[in-house]
This record gives structure tokens, C-alpha cells and sequence, in this order.
């Protein structure tokens, strides 16, 4: 049975002030008080009143997720799982709750001029976005992007570094002799991809390999856009050696292809992937692939964008590294 916050003041021995600046995570109650009252909170299982803790801070303790795609793009692909776990838990973990909404049509926007949310949390904005971003931004409420983007060096993110990542990708397949290797991107909208084009033509010139830009593939991040990708890149260039594609659905649907060509993985074609996600096993294979803290990557973008809403500095925006797993979906080609 729950305890009222008038009974935690007196079980405390404070004020019923100071008790609502421990729930609301104050920083001016002295830290013996503090931790005298989250001990009776704790005992006696105190549930704060969301309704009562927004009217008492003049917060709606609400985030708005702005959603930049169409929802199926979102919640067909499982990398999104583990990003929105990170979001979900950490808002909950600060009593916060989270509305989804679209970024487009002024769908967000509306939500913040009737006051609904106290800040707004942007899945994979593009470059397409900027205009909604910036009417966002113009409004002064905290918003926090879970990528880069392209010409709005105001937004705040938490992203990963795709231009590192795709280096060590290609550092891996070229040092393990191979030459001509296709890249399979997401949409061109997205500064993840373009990142990932620069970090493949910087390594490809680093040692002297031309590049080709027929090896070069724009699809969406389904298993479906691989395959399709897949198919154009083996009809046209068959002295290809290995495929760098930028999500593990894209890689799913790349390894059918091949199948579909007679080829086999990795002694005729490497593929290298990048998510770390757990459908990848599905492949029958061990897929080498960049992991991303996709998991942290949400709970992070959550946390600063809950500390922006309470008036905190986070400091800069965040670039997160992706390390690499070693598996059997790559070999290395004899010397030629």
C-alpha cells in the first residue's frame, strides 16, 4: 500500500517541501536529508503523483519521440529495438513518460506550442528535416536528435561515428586482400551515409585503389533493398570480392542474393554488415560486423535531453564508437 507524501514528511521527520525537492531530484536539499527520505520513500513504496509532480513544476513530464520515417521503416527493423529500449527505460527510470509523434506536417511542433511536452527526442533526422528542426529549435524547447545532421550544427545529438566505423571496415577488407568491394548505403538523406562514403573512398585512396562509383549502391535499410542492391551490383560486376552494407537487414537480404547467384559466402563473395543485431544469426553464418551501442545510443539521447529539460549543461554533442566482431562471413583472398 502506498504512503502519501504528507506521511513521508512526518516518517522523515521534514517538510513536505523538502520531500517533493527529493522526488523532483533538486539539488538544494542537503544530502543526509536526502538520503534519509529516499530510504522512507523506499520502505514504504511511494509512487509520486505524475499529474501533481507536473502541476507542481510546471512540466508535462512528458517526451515527445518524433518519428522523421514512415512508422513501418521504424518498427519493422530491429535495430530499433534496442534504441528504443534505451529511450523507453531511461525515461521511465526519470518518471518521464514518451508520446510518439512525426516530425513532419507540424505534427511535433504542435505538441510543443500546447505545452504537451517538455522536450523532443528526433529519430534519425535527415537533412530532409532541417526545416522542421529549425521551427523546433526556434521555439526554445530541448531537443536532442539521435544522429547528425547535415547543416544545423545547433542540434544537439547523440550519434555513432559512421566515418570511423566505415574505415575499419574497409581497412579489414583491404588488408585481408581484397580490391574490389561493393558498399551498400541507406538513403542519401542521412549524414550516417554520407559518412560512410567518405570513410570507403579516404581508405580506398589510401592505398592506391580507384574508386568506382558503379560499386556504389543507395537503397532504404530493409532486407528487400539489400537484396535488390545485391542483385544490381553481382548482374553488372561480377570481379566483385566483398560487400560492405550498412544495416544487418540490408546484409540479410544481400546473402540472398548471392545464394540466388550461385556464389557462395565468404569463399566467393566477403560481406561485412554493420548493427550487431541478433536477427544477423539468422544468416546460417558468423557475419563480421560493426557493433553499435544502439542500446546506449537511446538511453544516452534520453538522459540529455531529460538533464536539457531540468536546465543542466551536457556539454558537447556525443559521437559514439563502433568496434568490430571477427567472424567467418569474411576470408582472405590468395595474394594475386
Amino acid at each position: 500500500m502506498s504512503t502519501g507524501i504528507l506521511e513521508i514528511a512526518r516518517l522523515a521527520g521534514v517538510s513536505k517541501t523538502t520531500v517533493s525537492r527529493v522526488i523532483n531530484k533538486q539539488s538544494n536539499v542537503n544530502e543526509e536529508t536526502r538520503r534519509r527520505v529516499e530510504k522512507v520513500i523506499e520502505e514504504y513504496n511511494y509512487i509520486p503523483n505524475a499529474r501533481a509532480q507536473a502541476f507542481s513544476t510546471q512540466k508535462s513530464m512528458t517526451i515527445g519521440l518524433a518519428l522523421t520515417s514512415d512508422a513501418a521503416d521504424i518498427f519493422e527493423n530491429p535495430y530499433f529495438a534496442d534504441l528504443m529500449k534505451g529511450i523507453f527505460q531511461e525515461s521511465r527510470r526519470n518518471d518521464y513518460h514518451v508520446i510518439i509523434t512525426y516530425l513532419a506536417h507540424g505534427d511535433s511542433l504542435s505538441l510543443v506550442n500546447r505545452k504537451l511536452v517538455d522536450g523532443i527526442l528526433v529519430l534519425t533526422p535527415g537533412r530532409d528535416s532541417r526545416d522542421e528542426l529549425k521551427e523546433l529549435i526556434d521555439t526554445g524547447i530541448p531537443i536532442v536528435a539521435s544522429s547528425r545532421v547535415e547543416g544545423l550544427p545547433e542540434l544537439h545529438y547523440v550519434a555513432v561515428d559512421e566515418y570511423d566505423a566505415s574505415c575499419k571496415v574497409m581497412e579489414h577488407l583491404i588488408g585481408y586482400g581484397h580490391r574490389r568491394i561493393g558498399l551498400i548505403l541507406g538513403p542519401k538523406r542521412l549524414y550516417s551515409n554520407n559518412a560512410r562514403l567518405r570513410g570507403y573512398k579516404n581508405v580506398l585512396k589510401k592505398y592506391d585503389i580507384p574508386f568506382d562509383p558503379e560499386l556504389v549502391r543507395f537503397g532504404d535499410t530493409s532486407a528487400n533493398s539489400g537484396y535488390d542492391q545485391m542483385n544490381e551490383l553481382l548482374n553488372t560486376h561480377r570481379d566483385m570480392t566483398a560487400v560492405f552494407a550498412c544495416s544487418d537487414m540490408m546484409a540479410i537480404g544481400a546473402k540472398r542474393a548471392v545464394e540466388e547467384h550461385n556464389l557462395r559466402i565468404p569463399a566467393d563473395i566477403s560481406l561485412v554488415s554493420s548493427d550487431g543485431i541478433s536477427l544477423s544469426e539468422l544468416l546460417g553464418i558468423g557475419l563480421t560486423t560493426m557493433n553499435q551501442p544502439t542500446y546506449e545510443r537511446g538511453r544516452l539521447a534520453t538522459e540529455h535531453l531529460i538533464r536539457m529539460i531540468r536546465g543542466e549543461d551536457v556539454g558537447d554533442s556525443v559521437m559514439l564508437q563502433m568496434d568490430i566482431s571477427f567472424h567467418a562471413s569474411t576470408e582472405q583472398r590468395p595474394s594475386r
